[in-house]
């Protein structure tokens, strides 16, 4: 019966010894600069951190691509300098590459790349572009439809003039299925006013009779609600 075993199994389980798995350490690779690209190995379970400075309101493209896309898909996240996420992709480049695009900055400081695996392990190359202005967007006028692509946690700014009292209307309509519309709008101070999600059916976003609170230039920010959403959109402006 069971009793005559127990004390058998319980000797057993007594000398066993359990070990936690391996979990490598993140390896510090050093600073990268803008229009720089650097390369390293990541192992299975690894993490390269490289490092670089920015100041506030600049838009960030960072790209993670492995010398052989059979051997490893890349990941990439990144940091402000009290080490709070900010973003993250995994396959936002060219195939599982991974691409964070038009990210803008909070805050002037130092951003932290952490480089990682999500499968496999192998060579890579690393690159990181600092701009003024993002890749999309532009100038936007009352009664105009522009079109847009977002890739890799990009975001587009389009801007446009109004007067203190218009009703505007904004609306970003997905034309790809694969994106979840976003939209911001901030004033001619800088500061933010309101935003939307899914107002304008499924996944497209629209601002609706919202009016202007001051004359000047309004700044419009469609994105997607995640950084997984990518595709082609149009944006449409409507005024008094």
């Amino acid at each position: 019966d069971w009793a005559s075993y127990e004390p058998i199994f319980q000797d057993m389980f007594a000398s066993l010894e359990f070990f936690p798995p391996e979990v490598p350490e993140p390896v510090e690779r050093g600073p990268i600069q803008p229009g720089e690209s650097v390369e390293g190995v990541l192992s299975l379970g690894g993490v390269d951190v490289w490092y670089f400075e920015a100041e506030e309101g600049q838009y960030l493209t960072i790209r993670l691509d492995a010398v052989d896309l059979d051997a490893l898909d890349t990941y990439l996240e990144i940091y402000d300098e009290d080490e709070a996420w900010i973003a993250e992709d995994d396959d936002g480049g060219e195939g599982a590459n991974s691409l964070i695009m038009d990210l803008r900055t909070d805050e002037s400081g130092t951003y932290y790349i952490h480089a990682l695996t999500y499968s496999g392990e192998g060579d890579y190359t690393l690159s990181l572009e600092i701009a003024e202005k993002p890749s999309g967007g532009g100038e936007i006028g009352y009664g105009e439809t522009v079109e847009g692509v977002l890739t890799g946690s990009a975001q587009h700014e389009w801007v446009f003039d109004g007067e203190e009292g218009d009703t505007v209307n904004i609306a970003m309509n997905a034309v790809d299925e694969d994106l979840d519309c976003y939209l911001e709008l901030y004033g001619p101070d800088g500061m933010w006013l309101t935003d939307d999600d899914d107002s304008g059916g499924n996944s497209n976003a629209e601002i609706s009779k919202f009016e202007l609170p001051l004359s000047g230039t309004y700044r419009i920010v469609a994105r997607g609600y995640s950084d997984e959403d990518v595709g082609k959109y149009e944006l449409i402006l409507t005024g008094p």
